[in-house]
């Protein structure tokens, strides 16, 4: 893969609903393809730390553990995916939002191992890759709608690379949150985490991430 240059190009305001700005704007000014494969390097090298026991346990108050964080974002880059290809097409079909408790809990991701869910994450990422580095600059433009507001092509990449850049963030709260303010980490890192990425979902799960070990500042 050599990289779509015609990603570079950030999504204009009305490609996406307003929600999507916060996601957008955390992804950095560098070529998105490099980006799509730096976050994979980050999370694997993050999980590489992380036990089978210690990815099980639910850091309270919140109610997802590490392994559901990372089968959250599996959820999330096939939709994303998804509604891009359709996108892309020219496919103007009202497409759905989802409920991403309803995905977690009822794909219980607590009995796949955490090397399973890295390499997963992974193929995911790279078909996505393959995706947007053939799209030309009329498909990344196109606008569909997906759970009743406006998305392109072009932002749903974007999307994907945010969420991922949000996780990793607040990892990097809340490892260098030493009195352990989850309000303030929560605060810092936008939440809640996806509720309006997706469907009613609070995203309480998602500030797990950063409780399980301290790693390189980001």
């Amino acid at each position: 893969m050599t990289g779509n240059l015609l990603l570079n190009e950030r999504p204009q305001p009305n490609e996406h609903a307003p929600y999507f700005s916060r996601y957008i704007e955390l992804v950095p000014a560098r070529p998105l393809a490099q980006l799509f494969h730096e976050q994979l390097e980050e999370v694997r090298e993050f999980c590489s730390g992380v036990s089978e026991e210690r990815a099980a346990i639910v850091d309270s108050p919140y109610r997802w553990t590490f392994k559901q964080v990372l089968g959250h974002m599996l959820d999330t880059e096939r939709v994303f995916g998804y509604r891009a290809n359709r996108v892309a097409a020219g496919d103007q079909t009202w497409l759905p939002g989802f409920d991403e408790n309803a995905l977690v809990a009822g794909l219980d991701y607590r009995d796949v191992t955490l090397a399973s869910l890295v390499e997963e994450l992974l193929y995911l990422r790279f078909s996505n890759s393959y995706l947007f580095d053939r799209l030309n600059a009329e498909q990344l433009a196109r606008i569909g709608v997906a759970d009743g507001k406006p998305i392109s092509a072009r932002a749903c990449a974007y999307v994907l690379v945010g969420h991922v850049e949000h996780h990793l963030r607040i990892r990097y709260l809340a490892v260098t949150t030493r009195d352990r303010d989850w309000a303030k980490v929560a605060q810092e890192a936008g939440e809640p985490c996806c509720s309006g990425t997706h469907r009613r979902g609070v995203g309480t799960g998602c500030l797990s991430w950063g409780a399980l070990k301290s790693g390189p500042q980001r």
